[in-house]
């Protein structure tokens, strides 16, 4: 792999023989900025050359461009082995979007034009090496009400368009021709299927599973409109039990109680129907797999972030197509890296920002 400093020195190249070369990882997640963590020793020509929030660092395997981002912290360090040097921590496009705030009024618009707002007064506010250009954007055409918070552009974003109340979708910044950036976005996941296979005996180094069964709900409480303003009281399911049981999930994990809201049902025969639409969907206890595969295609683009791939091990009794949420590709050795597997589950909270927006919120 090579790395660049403001695209016309190379820190490093894998493929040659110099001695002074990084060690280092790079990390991405869904929604996340991406993180490159590297170390550079004093024999390279250019250890004085970094700086803070201003060094460009781009890291490209063979033509292919996986990491494109600035300086955000530097560490000299020396060990008790006598080895000196620094801890470099870069951050990745999407950062360059706190470094701007858009003084905004409330907008009631489109997802795609509250974007354009957004990326509008950002490009107006910063260097042009840190514009970000609207990019593909998939969603409806609801309106919606955003109101301003005042924070950064990228926190902004996040709050509406990723946690917020109504919208929980994805986004991340893509490098097209020419090195420009462009800002995507999705209501609900990018998700590609990728004819690649990880499978133990062939590319599977070694696999690891982790369950989470911290966010299980078993008996849900679904609680409709509020019909009592001074009190708070909702709408609730007639007759005495107000609960919906998951009886595969109570079998397995016994009763663990939580409430779901549909702020927009007003009757409890509306409520139930959701009630149980929603009760059925709970998931099981959260599954993650840690991977460590060889990339045998020699093509990292082949395990990218968002895209879904079918994992074999017979011993674990795992033959299932997974989404990919996460990787950590080291610079030096892809035998080292590491793919995390697995859809994140739900939160209640989630959920129920979702069925503000899908049919089971109309009343009967």
């Amino acid at each position: 792999m090579l790395v660049t400093l403001d695209d016309a020195k190379t820190l490093h190249d894998t493929g040659s023989v110099r001695t002074n070369k990084l060690t280092g990882t790079i990390t991405k997640e869904i929604n996340a900025i991406d993180i490159f963590t590297f170390n550079i020793y004093p024999d390279n020509s250019y250890y004085s050359d970094l700086k803070e929030l201003t060094s460009l660092i781009k890291v490209y395997d063979k033509e292919n461009l996986i990491f494109d981002g600035r300086v955000l912290t530097i560490s000299p360090y020396m060990t008790d082995s006598g080895e000196i040097g620094k801890q470099v921590v870069c951050e990745g496009g999407l950062c360059f979007l706190k470094d701007s705030v858009p003084i905004i009024k409330q907008l009631k618009c489109t997802i795609r034009a509250y974007i354009a707002t957004l990326l509008s007064a950002h490009n107006n506010s910063v260097e042009s090496y840190k514009q970000i250009h609207i990019g593909n954007i998939n969603c409806s055409q609801a309106q919606h009400t955003f109101n301003p918070g005042y924070e950064d552009t990228f926190s902004e974003l996040t709050k509406n368009l990723i946690s917020g109340e109504d919208i929980r979708g994805e986004m991340r910044v893509r490098i097209g021709k020419g090195g420009i950036r462009f800002f995507d976005f999705i209501a609900n996941e990018f998700s590609e299927f990728s004819n690649k296979t990880i499978q133990l005996g062939r590319n599977m180094r070694s696999i690891t599973q982790a369950i989470d069964p911290s966010e299980i709900i078993t008996r849900l409480y679904p609680l409709g409109a509020v019909i009592n303003d001074d009190t708070g009281e909702r709408v609730t399911l007639s007759g005495a039990t107000k609960y919906i049981d998951n009886d595969q999930l109570i079998k397995r994990y016994g009763v663990h109680a939580g409430t779901m809201v549909f702020d927009n049902i007003t009757t409890p025969g509306a409520l139930s129907g959701a009630g149980r639409v929603c009760a059925g969907a709970l998931k099981a206890a959260k599954v993650q797999y840690e991977v460590s595969a060889i990339d045998i295609d020699k093509k990292l683009d082949g395990f990218a972030v968002g895209c879904r791939y079918r994992v074999v091990n017979s011993y674990l009794g795992i033959d299932e197509v997974l989404r990919c949420i996460g990787t950590s590709i080291d610079i030096n050795d892809r035998s080292q890296n590491v793919l995390t597997f697995g859809d994140k589950i739900d939160t209640i909270s989630g959920m129920s920002a979702r069925n503000r927006r899908n049919d089971y919120g109309k009343s009967n």
